[in-house]
């Protein structure tokens, strides 16, 4: 084998392990961002008159999720299917923390606070017209892992 033959069959060896290792690193990176545990997922979301922005909150079964929630009125805001209700104020941050251990797609609600008085305490039964004066905003897709 001449040296110039012996090059330039060096040069390919060289390349395609270069090639194989570049691709290895890429798996394993892309592994790496897709598979790990459970992740914080913090989502600001603004209630106003028309609704929830943004609209759905996606996250994965056992994130922890914090909603960061801006009302433009009092009043509470309900996820249904987990059964958590949050007492909202009018302008200020309030923070809805829960862990999704459901999957699924589970709606949003909101009620109002009547004459400006905060919702009664979680627990506290509801009055029948309760149901009707709650308004979807948004919703919560959980996806399974």
């Amino acid at each position: 084998m001449s040296t110039k033959q012996f090059l330039s069959q060096g040069l390919k060896t060289g390349l395609m392990s270069a090639l194989v290792l570049a691709t290895s690193v890429g798996m394993l990176l892309t592994a790496a961002c897709y598979s790990g545990g459970p992740q914080h997922v913090e989502v600001s979301v603004k209630l106003e008159e028309t609704g929830m922005t943004p609209n759905v909150v996606k996250a994965k079964q056992g994130d922890t999720v914090t909603l960061k929630i801006q009302a433009h009125e009092a009043g509470e805001i309900h996820l249904h299917g987990y059964d958590i209700e949050k007492d909202v104020t009018a302008d200020g941050v309030t923070e809805l923390a829960f862990t999704a251990t459901a999957t699924g797609r589970f709606k949003l609600t909101f009620h109002a606070a009547e004459d400006g008085h905060a919702a009664p305490p979680a627990g506290t039964p509801a009055p029948a017209h309760a149901e009707e004066e709650e308004k979807e905003v948004g919703f919560l897709e959980v996806l399974p892992t």
